[in-house]
């Protein structure tokens, strides 16, 4: 048996929780890095009880900074490992939104020392598994105080898949077992499939969303759709083939209005098959870049939001999103402001057998 050391930073981004490590600490073997962060969390166990996870979606997750190239126009580099419960899996593609903001705040108080007010400063990331730019204007009062950020992801239009809408259309028809399901599939920072929530639930009204799917019948309705939507873009676009099986791409946002956009989207969203009270920012990002999309499943004509910002409300609240288009409609970022902060600092101390070290 050997004991690693692993210093860590436990950050609260938005509604997530979870370490912030650097890069270096970690193995460069992609296996053996998996093998850490799941140590590190606490899976697979359901509790998590022996790691620094939550025991749920939003606090099994895991943040690796990385110091840029020469070249580079970003401060740090960053990914995220949305690391599953129940079994040992970790998933590297796209973004956390929220633990976005709490690697900005990392770089400001950990990494980057240059000078700079320590009250307020602009942080750019390049987030390592999507290649995208996101540019945080971050106000601080200090380690362990709740900072403020405004964060700008930056032309975020097919981060994952190579394309903002990956079937090609706005809008799609997906075929179940109970009939046909009308979507939305959009990837701005990561794939999301909006479904009308009455779709998929017939005689559920959004009040009664979050407690009907607590059955595990209604799970399995929607993890169907999600399942079909995933199989949709495999069939159109060939880059999208690689996902085949992902519990993560795309995620899924059920939507309680049938298309007709008002001054709230309400939407409910699922990961790993378990209801958020909470929104995910990249579901916020392309709700919002829906809303704004003729054909989507949320368009409601140029009303949808005719300053730029859309409202979106949550089992827990409500967000605001704002979407900037260039000439001719195309994406140019989309931002949001969030808080985060420093919680703790430590070291996790990993227990590894000689195997998953690649010893004899």
């Amino acid at each position: 048996m050997a004991t690693e050391r692993v210093p860590f930073v436990l950050m609260r981004g938005g509604s997530s929780r979870g370490p912030v490590v650097r890069g270096s600490d970690l193995p460069s073997d992609p296996g053996e890095r998996d093998d850490v962060v799941l140590k590190i969390l606490g899976s697979p166990q359901a509790a998590q009880v022996d790691g620094l996870g939550g025991a749920q979606p939003i606090t099994s997750k895991l943040v690796v900074v990385d110091a840029p190239g020469d070249d580079d126009e970003a401060d740090a580099h960053y990914q995220v490992a949305n690391a599953a419960i129940t079994t040992a899996d970790v998933d590297w593609a796209g973004t956390c939104g929220n633990m976005t903001a709490a690697a900005a705040l990392f770089v400001l108080e950990q990494v980057r020392r240059d000078g700079r007010a320590p009250s307020q400063s602009a942080v750019r990331l390049r987030n390592r598994s999507t290649g995208k730019i996101i540019h945080a204007d971050v106000r601080s009062a200090g380690v362990g105080a709740e900072a403020r950020l405004l964060t700008r992801h930056l032309d975020p239009g097919g981060s994952v898949t190579g394309r903002l809408l990956p079937t090609g259309s706005a809008a799609d028809v997906l075929e179940t077992d109970w009939g046909s399901v009308r979507a939305t599939i959009l990837d701005v920072a990561h794939p999301f499939v909006m479904v009308p929530a009455k779709d998929v639930l017939p005689d559920a009204a959004p009040a009664r969303l979050t407690d009907l799917l607590q059955q595990e019948q209604y799970l399995t309705r929607v993890e169907q759709v999600r399942v079909r939507a995933q199989q949709r873009m495999a069939a159109i676009t060939p880059e999208c083939q690689q996902f085949t099986g992902s519990d993560t791409v795309p995620r899924i946002a059920l939507t309680g209005h049938d298309g007709a956009f008002a001054a709230t989207v309400q939407v409910t969203c699922l990961s790993f098959g378990r209801v958020l009270a909470s929104l995910p920012v990249t579901a916020a990002l392309c709700l919002a870049v829906a809303a704004m999309t003729p054909g989507s499943v949320l368009w409601a004509g140029p009303r949808s939001a005719p300053d730029g910002t859309v409202t979106i409300g949550y089992p827990a609240g409500t967000r605001a999103v704002e979407v900037e288009m260039r000439d001719g409609g195309v994406l140019a970022w989309v931002g949001l402001a969030m808080t985060a902060r420093t919680i703790a600092e430590g070291v996790a101390f990993v227990v590894r057998s000689p195997q998953s070290i690649g010893a004899d």
